[in-house]
C-alpha cells in the first residue's frame, strides 16, 4: 500500500458517512412532511436503506441486497416511496459502476422486479410513479456503466502510458549500453593501434639501427686502429651506413604513411613493394651480416606466395630475431628456417653462444639493460597472435637462443590479404 493510500480510503469513508447523513436526514424530512408521527418500524426501516451507503464500496452487492430488502419490507408497509428511492438509486450507480455490463444489466432487472412487485403489493397504482421509480432505477445503472466505461478507458491509457515509460526507459538504458559498448570499443582500438605503431616504429628502426651501430664501430675502430686498414674496408662501412640509413627512412616513411592512411598507402597489400617481404629475403641476411651476424637461410618445402599480413609479420619476426643477436649475442651464429608446411609457415631463429647475452641471446647480461628487449620479443608475440599464429622463444639447453613461430599459411590462400583475430 502507498502513502496516499490511506488517505484516500479516509477521504471515501467521509464521504459515504457525509452521504448516508445527507439522504438519511432528506428522508425523515420526507417522511415528516408526509406523516404526522414517525413509528419506531418507519425510523428502523429508513436506517435499514440508508446504512448500506457506509459499506457501497467495499461490499456492492451486499450493500444492495440489504437495501434493496429493506425498500421492499418499506413498501409492502405503504409508506411514502419517493422518500426512501435516492439511498436505493446510489448503491445501484456503486454497483453498475463497480461491476461489469452484464452484471448491470441483471441487477437492474431484479430491482426493478423487486420494486414493481412491491409497489403493487402495497396498492400504488400510478402508472406516472411506477415509471418515474422505474426511469431513476435506469439512470443510476446507466450512469454507472458511463462511469466504468470512462474508468476502463482511463486504466488502459495509464497503462499504455507506464509501458511507454518503461519502454522509454528500456530504449534508454540501451542507449546508454550501446554508447558505452562503442567508448569502450574505441579505446580497445586505439590501445590496438598504440601497440600496432609502437611495433612497426620498433620493427623499422631497430634493426637499422643495430646495423648502423654496427658499422660505425667498426669505422671507429679502423679510424683508431695504427695498421692500416684493407682497401675500401672504411668505405665499404659508410656506404653500408648511407644505405641502411636511406632504407630505415625509406621504410619509415612507409609506415608513416599507412598509419595516416595518406593515398594508396592506405592499404598496404595495395603496393607490397613499400613493406618488406620474404619474397626478398637476400636484403635481409645481407643486413644482418652487416650488422655482425653469421647468418645462414634455409628454406624447407615449397616456397609460395603468401598473404600480405603473414609475409609482413614472418618478415618482421625474422628481422628482430636477427636483431637481438646482434644486440645481445655479438659474433654468435645464427641459423634462419623457413618451413613451408602445407597449412602454415614455420620460422625457427636459432643463434649460438656469443660475446654478451641478454633476453634474446646468450652470453654475459652485465652489458644489457634490464628491459633492452621487452617490446622486441612482446612485439614478435603480438604480432604473431594478431594473424592468428603462436611464437615461443626461449634459451637452449646447450646454450644459444631459439625463436619458433608458426603463422597460418594455407596452400592456395590469396596473396595480400590475411584474415586476423
Amino acid at each position: 500500500m502507498t502513502g496516499g493510500q490511506p488517505r484516500t480510503a479516509w477521504y471515501g469513508r467521509r464521504s459515504d458517512v457525509l452521504l448516508a447523513v445527507g439522504l438519511l436526514c432528506f428522508a425523515w424530512l420526507g417522511l415528516a412532511l408526509q406523516q404526522e408521527a414517525l413509528e419506531a418500524g418507519t425510523v428502523a426501516l429508513v436506517l435499514l436503506i440508508v446504512a448500506p451507503l457506509l459499506v457501497r464500496h467495499r461490499w456492492p452487492l451486499g450493500a444492495l441486497a440489504v437495501c434493496l430488502a429493506a425498500s421492499g419490507a418499506y413498501h409492502l408497509l405503504n409508506y411514502p416511496h419517493e422518500a426512501v428511492l435516492l439511498p436505493l438509486v446510489v448503491v445501484l450507480y456503486t454497483v453498475a459502476a463497480a461491476g461489469s455490463r452484464t452484471r448491470s444489466l441483471v441487477v437492474a432487472a431484479g430491482t426493478v422486479a423487486v420494486t414493481a412487485l412491491g409497489m403493487a403489493v402495497s396498492g400504488v397504482d400510478s402508472p406516472v410513479e411506477a415509471f418515474g421509480v422505474i426511469g431513476w432505477i435506469a439512470f443510476a445503472v446507466a450512469l454507472g456503466e458511463v462511469t466504468r466505461a470512462r474508468s476502463v478507458v482511463h486504466a488502459a491509457t495509464a497503462d499504455r502510458a507506464v509501458r511507454a515509460e518503461r519502454e522509454r526507459e528500456a530504449e534508454s538504458a540501451l542507449r546508454r549500453a550501446e554508447t558505452a559498448q562503442r567508448a569502450a570499443e574505441a579505446r580497445r582500438q586505439i590501445a590496438e593501434e598504440r601497440l600496432r605503431i609502437a611495433r612497426d616504429l620498433h620493427d623499422v628502426l631497430a634493426h637499422n639501427m643495430a646495423v648502423i651501430n654496427a658499422q660505425s664501430s667498426v669505422v671507429s675502430h679502423l679510424d683508431e686502429s695504427s695498421a692500416e686498414p684493407p682497401p675500401g674496408a672504411l668505405s665499404s662501412a659508410m656506404r653500408t651506413i648511407a644505405e641502411t640509413s636511406r632504407t630505415a627512412m625509406s621504410e619509415l616513411r612507409a609506415t608513416l604513411d599507412v598509419l595516416r592512411g595518406h593515398g594508396a598507402a592506405a592499404d598496404p597489400a595495395d603496393e607490397p613493394s613499400v613493406l618488406p617481404s620474404l619474397a626478398r629475403p637476400d636484403g635481409l641476411v645481407e643486413s644482418a651480416r652487416a650488422a655482425g651476424v653469421d647468418v645462414t637461410l634455409h628454406t624447407t618445402g615449397a616456397p609460395r606466395d603468401l598473404a600480405h599480413a603473414v609475409d609482413v609479420t614472418a618478415y618482421r619476426i625474422v628481422q628482430e630475431s636477427l636483431t637481438n643477436v646482434a644486440r645481445h649475442a655479438a659474433g654468435a651464429p645464427a641459423r634462419v628456417t623457413l618451413a613451408y608446411l602445407p597449412d602454415a609457415l614455420r620460422l625457427t631463429v636459432r643463434n649460438g653462444e656469443g660475446e654478451r647475452a641478454g633476453e634474446g641471446g646468450t652470453g654475459s647480461s652485465a652489458d644489457v639493460p634490464e628491459r633492452a628487449d621487452s617490446y622486441g620479443i612482446l612485439g614478435m608475440t603480438e604480432r604473431a597472435e594478431a594473424i592468428g599464429g603462436h611464437l615461443t622463444a626461449g634459451p637452449l639447453p646447450e646454450g644459444g637462443f631459439e625463436v619458433v613461430a608458426d603463422l597460418p599459411a594455407p596452400e592456395g590462400d590469396r596473396p595480400g590479404r590475411a584474415k586476423s583475430r
